[in-house]
């Protein structure tokens, strides 16, 4: 029961929401149980990570830095790593990995756009092999896919077209982005290298598309929107 509210005490020490007899009681507990300080101070350095990603970068002026560094005892005084710098954004991942964030993140109102960025910090990048995805049929003869990614906006896919193979015109609900990897591709009115790349914009038309040797190509599309909800009408 301790540990529980010393936590619930914690959160609120964090974010400065805590009351005066509140924070009373805290600095009680603390003191009752100082091998807890180092989980309060956690929760405290995570608060300022997240203050620190959500907040714009600010050069303090050169005169203040000055004074500071004058102040100092003489020692090895270099700087901080610098928002947006390789050293911090380790920082920050480190952070954004731990329980303090898990705890602290339902908390806070945030941006849309540092949400974005507080989220994917402390993801790790994904490899993938394709030599290890399955082909899939397409129902087009000739035509296999390999699915490399499926977001909620995009589809990421390796096509492969067989030599003497066709894909049947057809129109773009969404973006679609082809890049030829090997063999050669024939369809709106051009042949395709490796190398070449070509776009379509949603609401565009495919023409048929022909490979006489065979082909390989980088598909990226995107998904579009899901239909807009009819308002319904509630009659008494």
């Amino acid at each position: 029961m301790i540990c529980k509210t010393l936590e619930q005490l914690a959160l609120g020490n964090a974010l400065g929401t805590l009351t005066a007899e509140e924070q009373a009681q805290f600095e009680r507990l603390l003191a009752a149980y100082p091998t807890q300080k180092a989980e309060a101070a956690a929760y405290i350095d995570t608060a300022a990570m997240m203050a620190l990603a959500a907040s714009p970068p600010v050069a303090p002026p050169a005169h203040l830095k000055a004074r500071v560094l004058a102040n100092l005892p003489k020692q090895d005084c270099s700087d901080p790593p610098a928002k947006g710098t390789a050293s911090h954004t380790k920082t920050l991942s480190a952070w954004l990995k731990s329980r303090y964030f898990g705890l602290l993140r339902p908390l806070l109102t945030l941006p849309d756009d540092v949400k974005t960025q507080l989220e994917g910090a402390g993801k790790e990048p994904e490899f993938i092999d394709p030599e290890e995805l399955p082909w899939n049929h397409t129902g087009v003869p000739g035509l296999r896919k390999k699915l490399l990614r499926d977001e909620e906006t995009l589809r990421i896919e390796i096509l492969r077209l067989e030599a003497g193979a066709s894909i049947p015109a057809h129109d773009h609900p969404g973006m679609e982005a082809l890049y030829v990897l090997s063999g050669h591709l024939q369809t709106q009115g051009r042949l395709l290298a490796p190398g070449d790349f070509l776009h379509f914009a949603p609401g565009t038309h495919h023409d048929e598309a022909f490979s006489m040797d065979g082909c390989h190509a980088l598909a990226i599309l995107s998904k579009p929107p899901p239909p807009a909800k009819a308002a319904r009408l509630q009659t008494a």
